[in-house]
């Protein structure tokens, strides 16, 4: 026993050693990105999300967190049962237990020799049956705490899962403008240099006035500068798309995109409606009701608790002393017992209770005060994100006119090469502007729906499905909700198929046409 207890004391905190620690950070980084489609020739919007769906981390560990709770919520349905315990004992002594009498009034010894009827070695069991009934309470109400904890649990996956899904829509557009404008950035920013270097001789060369030519230098920094900030705009947007589908760093793919309007994106419901709306779907308000709920079941547990425990029991026993008249018999009973602290307890308890219960309620007014806001500004932010994606089409079709007239005037010699490199720069800045300007609009009109609170998708999609499968359950479900340019696209699929299969059957009936005409007469 001695040497156990100073085995006991003797034990250190191990760390661990570099080898294994480059094996734990193998085996993450080898699992982060295991078991996963192969990314296809290119991704649409609805594909990146059914990639977050089915492989974001962040998903999944809520998934995992739900059905945790899920599986605590069996366990305190569990202890609800009663308890059937068996027990078995051995016990031993050196020597008998032995004993006399003594004569109450007179207090002598009764004579006789000391007898004993326990031996020394004894083997003794007993299984038996016991149900309390206050435990049995207190059980029952965090069973159903648990149950909340669960809905709880599903609202914050709902939450996670909606705010994962705005963010792909506003990388994957942001990637889309980094996709259509980086080579045309790369070439204008080469081109710029070039005219710098060539505008650095011409002022130490003498030939052009010292101004004029430092002006020169001014601008084409000036456009060096836009080309960059546009560049660190949209450049992390690739990488940031990529982390959201939980793909590699540095994964190679295209991304798949049609024609983009203004009225490619619809919103069919009032303001009102909407905050109607807002009010029963968001996560954090009915999380704040299930915490209200087990505030409650709280109150309740704690009266329980001063009660007296009432604990009722049957079971069979089997005693190995052959001394014994009866070795086997079956025994009942019941025992009550009472805390008395408890009920001194209650009021400070309940105290606590009641000022949490205030806590909560006052939360849920300022949360809803908070998403009353959210969908005015989330409908005010859609508004205006289309009418300045109109005004940056506008521009674009008007720049891109302005860049031909240059162009046309540089060919000609009435213009100078600085001019055109200004209006390129020009033209790409609005492009690039244009672009963002959707992607805000996609991002405002996501952002619309998680005001709501409502579901990005349908509550009966299966995450074990394929990529393709989900993202066609997404595109059908977003297409109901207004988003009308995958309506748009959609059809044109459909349209594209049409033409395939009617191409097929033509060349189907030209081949039996000259099977006809080739076969042999009998």
């Amino acid at each position: 026993m001695f040497t156990l207890i100073l085995t006991g004391c003797a034990v250190k905190a191990k760390k661990l050693d570099t080898q294994k620690v480059r094996e734990i950070s193998s085996s993450l980084r080898t699992r982060a990105y295991a078991n996963q489609e192969p990314v296809g020739d290119s991704i649409t919007l609805y594909q990146a999300m059914a990639r977050a769906l089915k492989y974001n981390l962040d998903v999944q560990i809520e998934l995992m967190e739900e059905a945790l709770r899920a599986r605590e919520f069996d366990v305190a349905r569990a202890e609800m049962l009663p308890n059937f315990v068996a027990n078995a004992s051995y016990r031993g002594r050196n020597n008998d237990t032995g004993g006399e009498s003594i004569n109450l009034d007179t207090r002598d010894r009764v004579g006789g020799n000391p007898t004993t009827g326990t031996p020394r070695n004894q083997l003794a069991a007993d299984i038996e049956l016991s149900w309390d009934i206050l435990d049995f309470g207190v059980s029952y109400v965090r069973a159903r705490q648990a149950s909340n904890e669960r809905l709880i649990a599903e609202e914050r996956k709902r939450k996670v899962a909606n705010r994962i899904l705005e963010d792909v829509r506003t990388a994957y557009w942001r990637a889309v403008s980094a996709e259509r404008l980086s080579s045309g950035l790369k070439s204008l920013a080469r081109r710029t240099q070039k005219a710098l270097t060539e505008a650095r001789k011409l002022e130490k060369s003498g030939q052009a006035s010292p101004l004029a030519a430092l002006t020169f230098q001014r601008e084409l920094i000036d456009i060096k500068s836009e080309i960059q900030n546009l560049e660190d705009n949209i450049s992390i947007a690739r990488t940031q798309l990529s982390a959201l589908m939980n793909l590699p760093p540095g994964t190679r793919f295209k991304l798949k995109f049609g024609k983009r309007t203004a009225a490619g994106l619809q919103v069919n419901q009032s303001v009102d409606e909407m905050i109607d709306a807002a009010v029963v779907n968001r996560t954090e308000l009915r999380e704040i009701a299930y915490q209200l709920r087990n505030n409650k079941l709280e109150r309740d547990k704690a009266l329980l608790e001063i009660l007296p425990s009432l604990r009722v029991f049957l079971g069979g026993n089997v005693d190995a002393n052959t001394l014994l008249f009866n070795q086997n018999w079956i025994g009942w009973g019941s025992a009550a017992t009472a805390n008395l602290m408890n009920a001194f307890r209650l009021p400070t308890k309940r105290k606590a209770i009641d000022a949490q219960r205030n806590l909560l309620d006052r939360r849920g007014l300022a949360l809803t005060v908070a998403i009353i806001t959210q969908v005015h500004v989330s409908n005010a932010r859609f508004k205006f994100a289309k009418r300045k994606f109109s005004t940056a089409l506008e521009r674009v079709q008007v720049q891109t006119k302005i860049r031909k007239q240059v162009k046309a005037a540089v060919d000609a010699g009435t213009a100078s090469n600085q001019t055109l490199i200004r209006e390129e720069m020009n033209t790409l800045v609005s492009r690039a502007r244009r672009d963002i300007a959707y992607a805000d609009m996609q991002n405002s009109f996501a952002n619309i729906y998680a005001s709501i609170g409502v579901d990005p998708f349908e509550r009966g999609i299966d995450r074990r499905q394929g990529v393709d499968v989900i993202a066609d359950q997404l595109s059908t479900f977003w297409r109901e909700r207004g988003d009308l340019g995958a309506a748009i696209r959609a059809k044109r699929a459909e349209r594209v198929q049409g033409v395939q299969t009617k191409l097929g059957k033509s060349k189907l009936k030209r081949v039996s046409a000259v099977n006809e005409r080739t076969k042999p007469s009998v």
